[in-house]
């Protein structure tokens, strides 16, 4: 009998540096990219940011050794940008694909 392989699935998660933010303010992303245990390098990662206004902002990085990928946002001082922003970063690695979700404030 020959054993099928076990295919262990790509997972991540996302978060930023800090859940709120002025305007103006730098938001600093990373999203860690793993295959059951290990770290998966070379990753590519897109980290899009929905702004309260419906706008997109997308930004691409790639995966380290430890399977961090980072990226930066600055946010706006526009009274008309405040509230809440929703990040999702998208995986993609050897065929497969993986997705997170956070959010995060912009006040005064």
């Amino acid at each position: 009998m020959v054993s099928a392989p076990v295919i262990t699935a790509l997972t991540e998660t996302v978060g930023t540096d800090k859940t709120t933010y002025i305007g103006g303010q730098k938001v600093y992303m990373s999203a860690r990219v793993m295959k059951g245990s290990v770290a998966v390098a070379g990753a590519t990662v897109s980290f899009v940011t929905l702004k309260p206004n419906g706008t997109k902002n997308t930004q691409t990085a790639t995966s380290d050794s430890n399977g961090y990928a980072r990226a930066s946002y600055l946010t706006s001082k526009s009274s008309s940008m405040r509230g809440t922003y929703q990040l999702t970063a998208n995986v993609a690695n050897s065929g497969q694909t993986a997705t997170a979700k956070t959010s995060y404030t912009v006040t005064r």
